[in-house]
C-alpha cells in the first residue's frame, strides 16, 4: 500500500513538473516572439523614416533646381 502511495505521489510530482516546464517554455516562446516582432516593427519604422527623409530631401533639391533653373 505504501509503495502504491509513493508511486502515486511520484506520478503527481512528475505531472506537475512537466506542466510547469511546459508553461515556462510557452511563456519564454511568447516573450521571444513579442520581442522579435517589436524589433522588426522598430526597424521597419526606422527604414520608413529614412526613406521619407531621403525622398523629402530629393524633392526639395528638385524644387530648388527647378525654381533656380
Amino acid at each position: 500500500m505504501t509503495i502504491m502511495m509513493i508511486m502515486m505521489m511520484l506520478i503527481i510530482i512528475i505531472i506537475l513538473l512537466t506542466t510547469v516546464v511546459v508553461v515556462v517554455v510557452v511563456v519564454v516562446v511568447v516573450v521571444v516572439v513579442v520581442v522579435v516582432v517589436v524589433v522588426v516593427v522598430i526597424i521597419i519604422i526606422i527604414i520608413i523614416i529614412k526613406v521619407t527623409v531621403v525622398v523629402a530631401v530629393l524633392a526639395a533639391v528638385v524644387v530648388v533646381v527647378v525654381v533656380l533653373g
